[in-house]
């Protein structure tokens, strides 16, 4: 693969480990003379050194992979660098299982050396899009890693959903809302309800 010149870092959960893992990312980044750009969620958890992001945007256009880690929140930022950029996402996770990765991050300047000189290789991950159609103009579109979830907002009962696929009808379903997943959205729903995990390694 292309080698990386520029990471991006995402981290929302705040704890001890996840402040090490930072701070060692930093560290990597001032030995090797590659720069890392962090969210602005980080600026007040990161010390002065790092250099934080003003907006969103700004570390998707500044990095060339972008590094998350933590909850379901970095899904938005998975979603937007794939969707928008097209810059490949790097998963690390503390504590419990990731549902869209296995990467831990024990030895992150290992990984970023070996990612910065192009030895890694890319998983290409199927994205949802739900468009709101009313009296035939789109009103709405949004796109989606794991899933779609339609239901009620204004009165929380069950609802009758009619589902196609094309010109194709499949069902119609009385449930308090429908979710539609992808099979990275689905290995979350496997694990709930006790199944398997079906994560790339």
């Amino acid at each position: 693969m292309k080698p990386i010149t520029s990471f991006g870092v995402v981290a929302f959960k705040k704890s001890d480990k996840v402040r090490f893992t930072l701070d060692r990312i930093l560290a990597w980044s001032e030995r090797s003379g590659k720069p890392v750009f962090f969210h602005p969620a980080l600026a007040s958890y990161i010390r002065n050194a790092a250099y934080v992001c003003a907006t969103e945007a700004e570390l998707l256009f500044k990095s060339e992979s972008v590094r998350f880690g933590g909850r379901r929140r970095h899904v938005s930022v998975h979603r937007a660098s794939v969707a928008i950029s097209g810059k490949p996402v790097i998963g690390g996770q503390h504590g419990r299982p990731g549902v869209s990765y296995r990467h831990r991050p024990r030895n992150p300047e290992q990984d970023l050396d070996r990612i910065a000189q192009g030895d890694f290789t890319t998983f290409v991950r199927m994205l949802l899009e739900a468009r709101v159609l009313r009296d035939g103009a789109e009103i709405k579109a949004m796109r989606a890693l794991n899933d779609v979830f339609i239901n009620r907002c204004d009165k929380p009962k069950l609802m009758s959903v009619k589902a196609w696929s094309g010109d194709q009808y499949i069902s119609e379903f009385v449930a308090d809302g429908l979710i539609v997943a992808s099979p990275s959205g689905s290995t979350a729903y496997s694990l709930a309800a006790g199944g398997p995990s079906c994560t790339q390694v």
